[in-house]
This record gives C-alpha cells, sequence and structure tokens, in this order.
C-alpha cells in the first residue's frame, strides 16, 4: 500500500497534481486581484490629502496579492516545469466538509446584505468553526464574535467605513 492516496485511493479522495493545481489557483489570483487594482485605480482620491480615503486602502490590498499571486504563480510554475518525479498530492479527507464550507461562504454572500457585516460575520466563523469538528460553545463563539468586533474596530472606528 502506498505511504500516499492516489488518484483512485481506498478512500476514493481526489489527489490533484500540486504544481499544476497551485499555478491554476495563483492564475486565478493575479487576474482577480489584478481587476481590483485597476478598478481601485478609478476610485476618486481623497478630500482630505492626509486621510487614506476610498481608493488607497483597496490599492495597496490588491497590489500587495497581486505581488504575492505573481511569486506564487512564478513559483509554481518553475516547480511544474522541473519536477520529473511524482508530484506531492493534495488528499480531500473529508469532502462533504470541503463542499459544506463552500456552502457556508456562498451563504455568507447572500446574507451580507441581508443581516448586515457583522450577523453575517458571526454565523460564518462560527459555521465554519463548528464544519472543522469544534463543538465547545467558547471557542464556536470567542472567535466568531471577536471577528465581528475587529470588523466594527477597523471599518467602522479606524477607517470610518460604513457597511449600512
Amino acid at each position: 500500500m502506498p505511504d500516499h492516496p492516489t488518484r483512485t485511493g481506498e478512500s476514493g479522495t481526489f489527489c490533484p497534481r500540486t504544481p499544476l493545481v497551485d499555478g491554476i489557483i495563483a492564475l486565478v489570483l493575479c487576474l482577480v486581484l489584478g481587476t481590483f487594482f485597476v478598478e481601485a485605480l478609478k476610485l476618486p482620491p481623497s478630500f482630505n490629502p492626509s486621510d487614506v480615503g476610498p481608493g488607497r486602502f483597496p490599492l495597496v490590498a490588491s497590489a500587495a496579492g497581486l505581488l504575492l499571486s505573481l511569486i506564487h504563480l512564478f513559483r509554481s510554475g518553475r516547480a511544474f516545469v522541473a519536477s520529473l518525479e511524482p508530484q506531492d498530492r493534495v488528499t480531500f479527507k473529508r469532502p462533504l466538509a470541503v463542499l459544506a464550507t463552500a456552502a457556508v461562504l456562498l451563504a455568507q454572500l447572500w446574507l451580507f446584505p441581508l443581516a448586515g457585516p457583522y450577523v453575517s460575520s458571526i454565523t460564518t466563523v462560527a459555521a465554519l468553526i463548528l464544519l472543522g469538528g469544534e463543538r465547545r460553545w467558547w471557542v464556536v463563539v470567542v472567535p466568531a464574535v471577536g471577528f465581528a468586533l475587529f470588523v466594527y474596530l477597523v471599518f467602522d472606528l479606524a477607517l470610518d467605513v460604513h457597511f449600512s
């Protein structure tokens, strides 16, 4: 029996080749973050020269993400081209939990405009922790409420960005 599961392993797990999948993910991230960067360039400048303004934060965040994605794309391309041996495998041990996590994130997209950032953040973080297998209530509630508090402190108080 091999040390790592194969594409048709006994558990029926799907194991993609790591450099190829990494390269595809990095390429998608480059395209998405490049679009964010272009759109951030179109945002108006701040009226107050000492203020961050509506465009500077997304511009810096998208530029940093784009730079890291380009580095990741370059590294995964080198790993894909240089590899002559079998690649490392990525295994999804709990495919239903992975699909449920994707469903929770899609549900947050739906819930955000209806319930606001705080309720959607609390429910999403709590659901993700529960999907991770944690069952102690304080380990579920404290990070969920803490994340919502973080969103409030950063966006409402520090950046003066209101979601309503």
